[in-house]
Formats: structure tokens, sequence, C-alpha cells
């Protein structure tokens, strides 16, 4: 996500980071993802995830991960300051 403050264009504007959580619960399993090759990867499959909570690749291909309704899209630092035990998995490039 680009800042919308740092420029006339927002595309121009400096990267900041961002945040969304997901229900880590598919097909009645509950997932344990870890970041493995610059890929999110649940270890019970090794389904590889993108960011905006979809498989991939691997047995799970085209699952999807339920968005929690109070997380919606956000800063980053504004989530952590009212859920400081979340996980931060840093965007692939």
């Amino acid at each position: 996500m680009n800042s919308p403050l740092d420029s006339a264009s927002i595309r121009e504007g400096r990267p900041i980071s961002a945040a969304a959580a997901f229900d880590r619960r598919v097909a009645g399993r509950i997932l344990e993802f870890s970041f493995e090759g610059g890929r999110i990867v649940d270890r019970s499959t090794g389904s590889a995830w993108n960011i905006l909570g979809e498989a991939t690749s691997g047995t799970l291909k085209g699952q999807r991960l339920a968005p929690i309704p109070e997380s919606g899209v956000h800063f980053a630092f504004a989530w952590l300051a009212f859920n400081p035990d979340s996980e931060v998995v840093r965007a692939l490039p």
C-alpha cells in the first residue's frame, strides 16, 4: 500500500504497511502457517497462500480463508496497537 500523504499521486507515495486478519479454519481443520522460501505455507498440507487469504497451490488450491469481520484493511501500526499478539507476515517481493 502506498501512502496518500506523501505526494499528489498515491502511486508515488512511500510504501507503508497494512494489515488484514483471516480465520485459520478451513474444511474443519485449523491451519498453522509458516514463511518458507518467500512463501506463506500451511504446515499440514504444504499449500501456499497469498496475502489475500487464497491458497495458490497445493491440495487446498482455490480455497479461501474467511476474513475476520472486524479486521478490514488497516495500517499495521493501528491494528497492532489493539492486537499486539498478532503475527506479522511481510509482503512477498
